[in-house]
Formats: structure tokens, C-alpha cells, sequence
């Protein structure tokens, strides 16, 4: 089940994202990502090691990423981010970049997680805590579901 949740960020490509190819970078584009994750979470009331007020958090699996056109030192990013249930023992936070510079897609990236139990040590299904405040929040936004939908299709 794939929710389109109301989180949105904007962004602007610094000098300390840029690479050699004057260009930003693949990994600069991974920790940007990974810093809205974390502010979408803390928009629950959530963290990466809390996902249901104990000990029960989300460990990277997977990322995909389909790059689609530059970005540039100074251009502003629109980031939308939708969190999938998957599977009872894996989500993922799927993200599309958006250059408003120059109005297109600039990438595509899908990270898979497993939950994990920091205290027994072992994967485990969703968090009830999580499921609950990501289907809430998704009520309160009015916004729509779609099945086995994919930004990476």
C-alpha cells in the first residue's frame, strides 16, 4: 500500500553537494535524503531507533536510484516523500526530486528498509506505533492510496 503523504521539503544545492562534474553528487543526493527521512519521522513524533516508542527501528536494505536530469550549485529542489508498506517485515520511503530551475524530475530514489528489534536483536513485523501514525496522518491529509505503485516503475 503505497500512502502519497503530505510531506514535502525544499531544498538548495550547496557547493559542499557539488562534484567534480560541477554537478550535485550521488552521495551528497543519499545523506540529503537520508536528513529528510529523519524529518519526516520527527514529523510523526518518530525516530529511525523508535518507530513505536520502544526499542524497534528501521535498518537499510536496499536504495535504488534513477538519476534523470543534472542539478546545479544554487538550484532550488522540491522533494516529495511517500512511505510504502510493503510487507509486514519491510517498508520503503520513496522520494522524487524535482529541479523547479528547470521544472523536471531530477531523480528517483526508492530506500527499503527491514523493522528491526534493537533488543532482541532480530527483524520483526511493522510496528503497530508506526502503521498507526503514518495511516493517521495520511487521514488527516485527505490524501489518496494506490496499490503496488512504484516512483520507480
Amino acid at each position: 500500500m503505497k500512502l502519497f503523504q503530505p510531506f514535502h521539503y525544499t531544498l538548495e544545492v550547496q557547493q559542499s553537494h557539488i562534484n567534480d562534474g560541477d554537478h550535485l553528487s550521488f552521495i551528497s543526493l543519499v545523506v540529503l535524503l537520508g536528513d529528510i527521512r529523519k524529518k519526516t519521522l520527527n514529523a510523526l513524533g518518530l525516530t529511525e531507533k523508535s518507530l513505536d516508542g520502544n526499542n524497534t527501528g528501521l535498518i537499510l536494505v536496499n536504495t535504488e536510484a534513477k538519476i534523470r536530469n543534472q542539478c546545479l550549485l544554487g538550484d532550488k529542489l522540491l522533494v516529495e516523500v511517500s512511505i510504502v508498506f510493503e510487507h509486514e517485515y519491510f517498508c520503503s520511503f520513496e522520494y522524487k526530486v524535482k529541479n523547479m530551475h528547470i521544472n523536471k524530475t531530477a531523480s528517483l530514489v526508492k530506500d527499503k528498509y527491514c523493522y528491526y528489534n534493537y533488543d532482541e536483536r532480530k527483524t520483526t513485523k511493522v510496528p503497530e506505533g508506526f502503521k498507526k501514525a503514518v495511516l493517521d496522518t495520511h487521514k488527516e491529509s485527505g490524501s489518496s492510496i494506490n496499490h503496488n505503485s512504484s516512483h520507480l516503475a
